[in-house]
């Protein structure tokens, strides 16, 4: 009577040995395919450790599935699994680990308000390391959000290196990036065009938007003197038109990729001058 039960329950426990030897498999072959960075072939098997395996090896699983996407820089999907990892956690350092993941993934995916959100959430530190790391991405972030005092607040925050503080304050100082301000060159360029563009630095198409539109002006002052307003109006002026505000709207965008430019200059040179005191 009792025979078939005892069947079924060595059955049911015998299928769970062999699963959780073939999970540790799994993982140890995961393992092996992520040390060869064989990112995608690896991802299939610590999906499957994370489907199967118990509470220790999906918190092992969940950062590595992570890790897997941010190589493969397919950033949506590592944050998901970052937020999973940091989850599942066994302790504050991992998680802290985990959430910078993240806040790395939405700054590459210039996503700057939810790195900030993720930054938010840390209430404290559990070492300077980790205090110096979250001022580090906060400065990096405000300075892309066109924050530059923020940036450098927090800058000075993540080191204690003197030499360190004083050169960035020099770097930020010199970098003067209230210049070009686009609206003033765009303004610039509605009263004489091409002065815009040669506010902004840019000389060439300072003088190539000067040159024409000087040109077309003049052939529509002198098609109206000889015929009449009416011929210059169906042959110069829709040119000049066209020039005169493709000039003007060109000058703005101009400044705004020289000031985006001198940001990420002084970015490259902020990270510079602070290498090495986060590790």
């Amino acid at each position: 009577m009792y025979r078939p039960i005892f069947i079924i329950i060595f059955s049911v426990l015998l299928a769970c040995k062999c699963l959780g030897q073939n999970v540790e498999q799994t993982l140890s072959l995961a393992n092996s395919l992520f040390e060869m960075q064989q990112y995608e072939a690896a991802l299939k098997h610590y999906h499957r450790v994370a489907f199967f395996g118990d509470d220790k090896q999906q918190a092992y699983a969940f950062p590595a599935i992570g890790q897997c996407y941010f190589e493969a820089a397919q950033y949506e999907k590592s944050i998901f699994y970052y937020e999973l990892a940091s989850n599942a956690a066994t302790c504050d350092s991992l998680a802290s680990e985990y959430l910078f993941a993240k806040v790395l993934c939405h700054f590459l995916l210039d996503n700057y308000d939810f790195a900030l959100q993720d930054l938010y959430s840390f209430h404290r530190f559990e070492s300077q390391y980790f205090s110096n790391r979250y001022h580090f991405y906060h400065a990096i972030i405000s300075l892309k959000k066109n924050s530059p005092d923020t940036a450098l607040v927090h800058f000075l925050n993540a080191t204690y290196d003197s030499s360190q503080q004083q050169a960035l304050v020099h770097a930020f100082r010199k970098a003067r990036l209230n210049r070009p301000n686009p609206k003033t060159a765009m303004v610039l360029s509605i009263l004489v065009p091409g002065l815009g563009q040669f506010y902004a630095g840019d000389y060439r198409n300072a003088a190539n938007s000067f040159l024409l539109n000087s040109i077309l002006f003049a052939l529509s002052y002198s098609i109206t003197l000889r015929n009449s307003l009416a011929d210059a109006l169906m042959s110069t002026i829709p040119w000049l038109q066209r020039y005169y505000m493709g000039g003007f709207t060109n000058a703005e965008l101009i400044a705004l990729a020289r000031k985006n430019a001198k940001r990420n200059q002084l970015l490259l040179q902020a990270i510079s001058i602070m290498d090495g005191s986060l590790q």
